[in-house]
């Protein structure tokens, strides 16, 4: 399974790896301090992190709207 999910091969795989990439943001969403730290940007934050959630509609949905408030609350450094 560890191979499987490694490979990213499976959609089981595919969705874990998704929940592994939004997590983080999920838990970092009310600290704002700490995106300005790691100087995160809207552009890096996207290229780091979509690619994952492309597959499955209601992810890329909450994850453009933790961005939307990141960006409305001045998260970003841009």
């Amino acid at each position: 399974m560890w191979l499987e999910y490694e490979e990213n091969t499976t959609d089981e795989a595919r969705f874990c790896q998704a929940i592994d990439k939004l997590d983080p943001i999920i838990h970092s969403i009310f600290k704002k301090s700490d995106w300005r730290a790691n100087k995160f940007t809207e552009k890096r934050l996207r290229e780091e992190k979509e690619k994952y959630f492309i597959d499955f509609p209601t992810i890329i949905d909450l994850f453009n709207k933790l961005v939307k408030y990141a960006k409305d609350n001045d998260y970003f450094i841009e």
